[in-house]
């Protein structure tokens, strides 16, 4: 008799006496046993490893989920198996966001943020938009996105990051987080700077800088080198509101050095030429921007006002630039006096008495002399050796008096 084994049956040959044969067959009994799906969470119905020995029967149930696994060949069928429902929520990736929400960057490695709605095994980063598989070979370990990503190229334009997330269940994303950056590596233009006035001297000088476009940022600093600083801090310059003015004769010599900075962090530095021939002069005194002296200024008064002097303006040569005229003193220098006594007393104070032309300037301006009697008579200039000017300021009217009369005296002087 032969004898063969197998894990299943066992076969042999019988031969009878005769010499016939034949085969003879005994199956092996077998017990079924849950597989490894038993007593594990799934997001959705298992239908795999659910026997390790034996055929499963049908899956029952909505979650948790049960079945048999069934013996063969008379073998025992295994107890209950059972599977629980397990995490199927995609994980999500909320405020995701490139440099902090910048709209342009002139770097290829960019900062990343973004909040996660669960714990992760894996994420991916991507200029690719296409929706990955659990196999997608995009996929990188990790518990968290990184703080950066690196741009596949550093090409003018915009940029778009997508990202998706795998939880610790396997769950993955349904849609990628997704943010857009601008990448500008070109450098922004300073058209030119321009120093005024364009004279040849100058009690001051400003210095102009134009750009292309309004929303880049430009500042700058002064200084006596011959060429701009790149290394100094931008916290250092000032921002360019009106054009930075020097009016100070030390200031000859210095040149103004602009930065102009795009939105995306592009600098442009430039250099204007030197200020020159700016001169400081004394008050009172006017530049002369052709040869560089100073020019000095006679004063200007009002008509009416008070001179430094001490008297009033009753008349200007040129009553809108009143810078010559005559003044009256503001109170009477004597009262019923002879016109010898009236002339002294004006030419020890160094005043004269007035003309008979000066005489009606006064009466017309009277209102604006001060203190002046509207009824008195006053002395003027002396005619011949025995009569005077006179004028009468209650009336207006004029007359030559004898000197040995007495009148009032109002003195006054040219300034």
């Amino acid at each position: 008799m032969g004898f063969i084994a197998n894990t299943d049956f066992w076969n042999w040959t019988c031969t009878d006496s005769g010499g016939s044969s034949g085969t003879c067959t005994a199956s092996k009994k077998i017990d079924a046993a849950c597989g490894s799906a038993n007593g594990q969470a799934f997001p959705t119905k298992p239908t795999t490893n659910l026997c390790s020995i034996g055929f499963a029967s049908t899956v029952t149930g909505s979650g948790p989920w049960s079945w048999i696994c069934e013996g063969t060949n008379g073998g025992a069928n295994s107890n209950v198996c059972n599977a629980t429902v397990g995490d199927n929520t995609s994980p999500t990736i909320s405020n995701f966001r490139l440099a902090g929400g910048a709209l342009y960057t002139n770097s290829a490695t960019v900062t990343i943020a973004g909040t996660l709605s669960e714990a992760i095994q894996k994420y991916i980063l991507s200029e690719n938009n296409s929706q990955p598989a659990s196999g997608d070979s995009r996929w990188i370990a990790g518990a968290a996105l990184p703080g950066a990503y690196t741009l596949g190229s550093l090409t003018d334009g915009l940029h778009t990051i997508y990202s998706w997330a795998m939880d610790l269940a396997g769950n993955i994303s349904t849609s990628a987080a997704s943010d857009s950056i601008t990448v500008d590596t070109t450098p922004p233009v300073i058209n030119n700077t321009s120093i005024s006035p364009t004279t040849t001297y100058a009690t001051s000088r400003s210095v102009t800088a134009t750009r292309n476009n309004t929303n880049e940022t430009l500042s700058y600093y002064s200084t006596t080198g011959t060429t701009c600083n790149t290394n100094l801090s931008d916290s250092l310059f000032t921002d360019y509101i009106n054009p930075p003015t020097f009016n100070s004769a030390g200031d000859n010599g210095k040149r103004v050095c602009f930065l102009l900075r795009d939105v995306a962090g592009n600098k442009t530095y430039s250099l204007s030429d030197p200020i020159s021939n700016i001169v400081n002069c004394s008050s009172g005194y006017n530049l002369d921007t052709t040869t560089g002296q100073c020019v000095y200024v006679p004063p200007s008064y009002t008509l009416g006002g008070t001179h430094p002097n001490g008297g009033k303006i009753f008349y200007c040569d040129d009553v809108n630039n009143c810078t010559s005229g005559l003044v009256a003193q503001q109170a009477d220098a004597a009262l019923s006096v002879t016109w010898d006594t009236a002339n002294n007393t004006c030419s020890a104070a160094g005043w004269r008495l007035p003309t008979s032309s000066e005489l009606d300037t006064m009466y017309s301006q009277k209102a604006s002399i001060s203190s002046l009697p509207q009824s008195s008579r006053y002395w003027g200039d002396q005619v011949d050796s025995l009569k005077a000017n006179t004028k009468n300021f209650a009336t207006g009217s004029s007359a030559q008096q004898y000197m040995s009369g007495a009148y009032n005296t109002r003195c006054i002087k040219s300034f």
